[in-house]
């Protein structure tokens, strides 16, 4: 039987939500492959753990090779590539240091034998008389000290030089001790950080006519898990070029990948996101895996189960080529389709060291976006930039995730999308405050009035609000703003509008509830006030004013607190 060495390296990878499917390929020549002969090949260069072998599917692309069967599985350990240039670095700058601490005492030694101590004299004034004092007159005296004070200054030079030598040399001794410790724990790192190989052991048998072709490939297809991915958006909004009023909308697909498979993916030529985000108890195998990749696409009905379905045991035998059509031409699409994003470009690097490593998937752009304010000041004292586009033009789908928005390029806030949006649907979305809008809500003014008749009494409280708009911008601008109006159900309890009068003339005609575009009020659905496209102008100010009463009996109290 002959045996051949073969490394593989990654091609393809394929990032679900909770796992990954991975596939290594190897070309050889064909003459390594004698007809009618049995071989024994050793795969190699698996960092993962693929020993679970129906995580593991072999391939061979040769039509003469009749039989393909994974033999054995087995597991070695290395030391990380990094270890040598790393560790040698670290010796050259111990050596460094050791060879100036050893001059530094050499001079320290020498310098302590010639030093000298200080010497001072007695006070003349103090000890006249005694000593010295006797012997010598004024003249002489100074001519003493004179020279015992230059003795001094160079004794004491020598004390200081001896004093740097000796702080130079503890402060290197502390760096070599730095150093040797971080050497130390470099080398205990690289003994945890041994990567775990794994080796095919894969027999096959090549039939009478030979291999066909000039090389054979050989492949490998496994489920790895400790990995995922989740999609986020860049989306910048621009001044549209063509219609000052409306602006476009740059968007940034990104799938975020994090994994720890203990294999890092080095220039991978193709990576794919997958949107399943099925939790499986008992884990794929690879026979169930979709073997077409799907860019952008949706699969008929027909083929649904069968192609994306990890719960299916389907196993197509044959390369499909059912999936033509472009997302961006397809209309009402399922929102529980799987979708699949394809990263452009190769040479894609994803580190297994569990931190998110952001590619770029897609760049869309919408134009000519209507922009509106949206206000609610019972809630909040700002106005919400809210972004509609008539013609969603988005190549590929939005699929919940987080979302930052920039003003030309300029971080403006975090926000999220918590629905998918596909090409052709209603494209709506706030992206964040308008700091061009001032919004103040005035302090609620409320009055009680109480009437007493015959044979009953009532109480009437008076209630009026009003919130004042300041356009800040030197262009007209937009909003809708929704204020809040109490609905009884109760015949005891009685609301009364008086103001806007434009819709009092509205509920009187029975129209109240007619949705109107012109920034004149109307009742929504939900019994509140609603001014929509109401249009303030350049550095303008508007004030709308909701008043209204409520009539109930006086033996019933009223919770009001919150009117």
């Amino acid at each position: 039987m002959e045996h051949c060495l073969c490394d593989l390296t990654v091609t393809d990878v394929i990032v679900y939500r909770s796992f990954a499917m991975v596939t290594r390929r190897c070309e050889m020549p064909a003459v390594s492959f004698l007809k009618d002969q049995d071989f024994k090949l050793t795969l190699r260069g698996f960092q993962a753990d693929v020993t679970d072998r129906e995580h593991v599917m072999v391939k061979i692309d040769s039509d003469t090779i009749d039989a393909v069967t994974l033999e054995h599985i087995m597991q070695d350990s290395v030391e990380p590539e990094r270890d040598q240039s790393v560790r040698i670095h670290l010796q050259n700058q111990i050596q460094v240091i050791e060879r100036e601490i050893t001059v530094l005492k050499q001079r320290i030694q020498e310098t302590t034998a010639q030093e000298s101590p200080t010497f001072s004299l007695p006070n003349r004034k103090c000890n006249s008389g005694v000593g010295l004092n006797y012997l010598l007159d004024e003249k002489s005296w100074k001519q003493l000290e004179c020279t015992l004070s230059n003795y001094n200054d160079g004794a004491e030079t020598q004390q200081s030089y001896n004093s740097s030598l000796l702080t130079q040399s503890l402060e290197l001794e502390h760096k070599l001790k730095s150093l040797q410790e971080s050497l130390n724990k470099f080398d205990l790192e690289s003994v945890d950080q041994k990567k775990n190989l794994f080796d095919l052991s894969v027999l096959l048998h090549v039939g009478p006519k030979g291999p066909l072709k000039d090389s054979v490939v050989v492949s490998v297809e496994y489920i790895v898990y400790n990995c995922s991915w989740v999609p986020s958006y860049h989306i910048n909004l621009v001044k549209s070029e063509t219609d000052a009023s409306k602006i476009d909308l740059n968007i940034e697909y990104f799938g975020n990948i994090k994994q720890e498979t203990g294999e890092d993916w080095k220039n991978v030529p193709h990576i794919s996101l997958c949107t399943n985000d099925v939790s499986l108890s008992s884990g794929p195998s690879v026979d169930q895996m979709p073997e077409q990749l799907l860019f952008f696409t949706i699969p008929p009905k027909s083929f649904f189960s069968k192609v994306f379905s990890i719960f299916s045991r389907h196993k197509s035998t044959k390369k499909t080529s059912y999936v033509k059509e472009q997302i961006n031409v397809v209309k009402n699409l399922n929102p529980s389709a799987v979708y699949m994003f394809r990263v452009p470009g190769q040479n894609i690097n994803i580190k297994s060291d569990g931190k998110v490593h952001p590619v770029v998937v897609k760049v869309s752009e919408l134009k000519n976006c209507y922009t509106e304010n949206v206000i609610v000041p019972k809630l909040s004292q700002n106005s919400y930039l809210k972004v509609e586009c008539p013609e969603n033009t988005l190549t590929a789908p939005m699929i919940p995730g987080a979302i930052k928005i920039l003003d030309n390029k300029q971080y403006v806030c975090d926000s999220s999308l918590g629905y998918s949006i596909n090409p052709g649907d209603l494209f709506s979305m706030f992206v964040g405050i308008n700091p061009d809008v001032k919004v103040q809500y005035l302090p609620v003014v409320k009055k009680e009035k109480r009437s007493d008749g015959m044979f009953s009494s009532h109480k009437e409280i008076y209630v009026e609000r009003a919130t004042v708009l300041s356009n800040l911008k030197s262009s007209s601008i937009t909003v809708s703003v929704v204020d809040q109006l109490p609905h009884s159900e109760s015949d005891e309890i009685k609301v009364t509008l008086t103001e806007p009068v434009e819709l009092v003339k509205s509920i009187n005609k029975g129209k109240a509830n007619d949705v109107r575009e012109d920034g004149l009020p109307f009742l929504n659905k939900e019994n509140n006030v609603e001014w929509r496209k109401l249009k303030i102008p350049s550095n303008g100010k508007v004030t709308l004013r909701l008043i209204y009463t409520i009539k109930h009996s006086s033996s019933n109290e009223l919770d009001y607190t919150d009117l």
